[in-house]
């Protein structure tokens, strides 16, 4: 970056910021890539080159949460703002017959609006990436537009469409040779084997992977810390809530920014499932509660509703029906909506 700036070159130093930006982003530091993307996009519109642009614009609106971010911080950007950089990436794309780009914004696109319960347009935006990726054959937008189409489904709980689609993803992921697209199609798919009751599966798929790794020295990487909760939902399945513990504790403390007070609401609504597994009632409540705040203030209403209903189920426990009562009420609410 010195270099480039103290040589005025414009172009390379952009495209150094978008470097550092994926580079900070497949890491799991969402707050570094941001403040590289924000600085990439600004030049590039500076310079008038829109093709550079809608690459920045792609992966700079996953700064607010998409499901390939769910074990790591996000920034506090609202969901509008995130999902105005992708939908202006989609339309620069077109304008400019960039089919490859295309594919991939409007793949993204979907991966901004279903964390956010948009399902409709999240599966619309999906199936119209991937038909152009089959067209011009691209294998890692084949492989990401059904590594996407298999997540919506097991959002929507359709689990034998979500294997088949996160089959096909992985299989097309080992084809092109991307270790990011294998691991989070193996996470996602060892998720829906678990939701099957399929536990031998998923932990054959997930072994094919990491094989008996420990946490603590596989768990850098965005893709590596999926795999990781996938992990740990397996041993909450098989009822080994300690050892599931063990798991989450790691990912947390290997996460940057925790310790300024953030909230992986994805993670504490696991662990607050395991600390329920294992008796520790007033402890779960606390952590709940927080992933509650934090999936509120980030517009996840999918992952909203899900964390509602434990909250519902432990209250109800506890004999607070009036709190019981009210979580259910939300995740009602959410639903239909």
């Amino acid at each position: 970056l010195s270099i480039f700036s103290a040589g005025s070159d414009q172009h390379g130093l952009t495209e150094t910021l978008d470097f550092l930006g994926v580079a900070s982003l497949m890491s799991g530091d969402l707050i570094a890539s941001a403040r590289y993307y924000e600085q990439a996009v600004e030049l590039w519109r500076a310079l008038g080159d829109r093709q550079g642009l809608v690459s920045s614009l792609v992966f700079y609106a996953g700064r607010g949460g998409v499901y390939f971010t769910s074990t790591v911080v996000c920034t506090e950007t609202s969901g509008a703002e995130c999902l105005r950089d992708a939908e202006e990436a989609v339309a620069l794309a077109g304008q400019l017959g960039l089919r490859s780009g295309e594919a991939f914004a409007r793949i993204f696109l979907g991966l901004c609006l279903g964390p956010r319960g948009d399902y409709g347009r999240a599966f619309s935006s999906a199936e119209t990436g991937l038909n152009i990726a089959i067209e011009i054959e691209h294998g890692p937008w084949m492989a990401t537009g059904y590594l996407l189409l298999g997540i919506l489904s097991l959002e929507l709980l359709a689990l034998s469409s979500a294997r088949q689609h996160l089959e096909k993803a992985l299989a097309l992921a080992k084809e092109c040779g991307s270790l990011f697209l294998l691991r989070d199609a193996t996470a996602f798919l060892a998720s829906t084997c678990i939701a099957q009751g399929e536990y031998i599966r998923a932990e054959v798929v997930l072994d094919e992977v990491f094989g008996t790794e420990t946490p603590g020295k596989t768990m850098q990487t965005m893709a590596q810390r999926l795999i990781w909760y996938a992990r740990a939902e397996l041993e909450l399945a098989r009822a080994h809530p300690e050892q599931a513990l063990t798991i989450l504790d790691q990912l947390i403390s290997t996460a940057r920014y925790v310790e300024d007070g953030r909230v992986i609401p994805h993670v504490w609504h696991l662990r607050g499932k395991v600390l329920i597994a294992l008796g520790r009632v007033e402890e779960a409540e606390v952590v709940l509660c927080s992933a509650r705040d934090a999936a509120q203030g980030q517009g996840a209403r999918p992952l909203l509703w899900r964390i509602c209903v434990t909250q519902g189920k432990l209250y109800r426990t506890q004999a607070k029906r009036e709190q019981a009562e009210e979580a259910f009420s939300l995740a009602r609410t959410i639903i239909e909506e």
